[in-house]
């Protein structure tokens, strides 16, 4: 297939040709992959390093062979297909097999570095693919990359703070080793942050602290939205709200109160406010787990409710429609398997590419795909095989709330977009949609700084020494 780049991915691919270290906050659906190679291509880079999440490695490999101007890249994904494969020996062959591009899973970096196999440095070009997975400056993952010097370094991700302004410190330390946002946590936190509780040791932005981070990493940062870019049909929201009957209500206020409850063989318990959510949480959807992991049911407000939803969703031709499934716990998953049996309705775990692959056959393959945000926020792109996201129960990462959607609602979606909500009313439901709601407007007020404006004028500017600089290069 021909690629020609919109005006928006060819400022995108100039700007990384111009910086040997940026950021690309690039929104799902506007092409990252591709426009990483181009520009890696078009810089003469033969020996490039992707880092993505385990789903995604795969498409870096089906990218380079949809374009025809990228179709003589080798590209080497570098993830074993077998779990009792030996690792070192199976890495050692992938990474000494000639490519222009090693696409390995993040969660085997550390494990790379580690070995001593190659050194980060031989490489001409290294990508973080989402990489808010990397946000966590204590992490083996962090680590094992940061530091690294020489070599162009190029991060991508479309939701580069999903919590604060800290999330930004190890992302923007391995592109420039601390130049820009210092080199420690500590002199970060004295500059942008203050202590608000010593006990838990826990900070929060000082005010006005976006803006003075923003001044530091401006210029080697580029963003784009795809709200700006893409014209998609709607997203619509649909909240289901439910109520406790009354005997439930005096269970979930007396978890809440006393941090326990008791059953005739077993105690549920809470140690710290922070388990005391997880178990109001699970007390949410409708159970609970006690100390030995087991669960015991309470009610079942919300799986009737996605019954009720399940029920309704039917396609154009009468039949009903593939639908998308959002879950947290293992419990979750299975009293929703156990629904679609009862409703003779077919259902996918979407937590492998060959399962993937068969929800995508369409619904006499899966009707109801169920995902895990923290396992499966990246990689699916099912937006030419679903318009339909339930929530049957939210994430406390914004990331993985955002990139759930993005699933469904990005480039090559053709129908309007429905996002239900399924929420119990009085309960830590709501406090979720309160903590995202501003870990989105924290995130979006990043981006909008760093959103990229150029004058069509420009891009036109762009264009003709693109195709110049192109023909340049054919007449060699």
């Amino acid at each position: 297939m021909e690629y020609i780049p919109e005006p928006y991915q060819l400022t995108a691919i100039e700007f990384l040709k111009m910086h040997p270290i940026a950021a690309l906050l690039l929104d799902c659906g506007l092409g990252k992959t591709a426009i990483t190679m181009t520009a890696g291509d078009e810089l003469g880079c033969r020996n490039i390093l992707v880092v993505a999440p385990r789903l995604v490695v795969d498409e870096w490999v089906e990218e380079g062979q949809k374009w025809d101007h990228l179709k003589h890249l080798k590209i080497v994904a570098v993830e074993p297909d077998k779990p009792k494969q030996p690792r070192k020996d199976y890495f050692a062959r992938k990474l000494l097999e000639p490519a222009d591009i090693h696409v390995i899973s993040r969660d085997a970096v550390d494990y790379l570095m580690q070995s001593g196999l190659v050194k980060m440095e031989g490489y001409d070009m290294i990508v973080l693919d989402e990489s808010t997975s990397f946000k966590n400056y204590s992490a083996a993952r962090t680590k094992a990359v940061t530091g690294i010097v020489g070599p162009r370094k190029v991060l991508l991700t479309g939701t580069p703070m999903p919590k604060d302004v800290a999330d930004l410190f190890a992302q923007y330390r391995i592109l420039d080793g601390g130049l820009r946002l210092e080199r420690t946590i500590t002199a970060f936190r004295d500059k942008y942050m203050k202590l608000v509780d010593p006990k838990r040791y826990l900070y929060a932005p000082l005010p006005g602290s976006l803006d003075k981070v923003f001044e530091r990493v401006e210029d080697v940062t580029i963003s784009m939205k795809s709200c700006d870019k893409l014209k998609l049909p709607p997203l619509i929201s649909v909240r289901k709200e439910l109520e406790f009957d009354e005997e439930t209500k005096k269970i979930y206020k007396a978890l809440k109160r006393k941090f326990c409850l008791e059953f005739d063989d077993s105690v549920v318990t809470a140690k710290n406010s922070g388990i005391l959510t997880n178990k109001l949480s699970q007390l949410s959807n409708g159970f609970v787990f006690d100390t030995k992991g087991k669960a015991h049911p309470i009610h079942n407000k919300k799986i009737e409710a996605l019954q009720n939803i399940l029920e309704a969703t039917a396609g154009k031709d009468g039949t009903r429609e593939q639908v998308l499934v959002a879950y947290n716990f293992t419990e979750d998953r299975r009293r929703i398997l156990e629904l679609c049996e009862a409703l003779e309705t077919e259902a996918l775990c979407l937590d492998t590419p060959q399962k993937v692959a068969e929800f995508k056959k369409g619904s006499d393959h899966g009707r109801v795909g169920l995902v895990q945000p923290k396992s499966n926020m990246y990689g699916l792109n099912l937006q030419e095989h679903c318009h339909r996201l339930i929530w049957y129960s939210l994430p406390w990462s914004y990331d993985e709330f955002y990139q759930t959607v993005k699933r469904v609602f990005r480039k090559g979606q053709n129908e309007t977009t429905y996002m239900h909500t399924i929420l119990v009313k009085d309960s830590i439901d709501y406090h979720l949609v309160d903590v995202l709601n501003l870990k989105q407007s924290n995130n979006l007020n990043f981006i909008e700084l760093a959103k990229a404006m150029v004058a069509e004028e420009k891009q036109a500017t762009l264009i003709e020494a693109r195709q110049a600089a192109l023909a340049e290069r054919q007449a060699r």
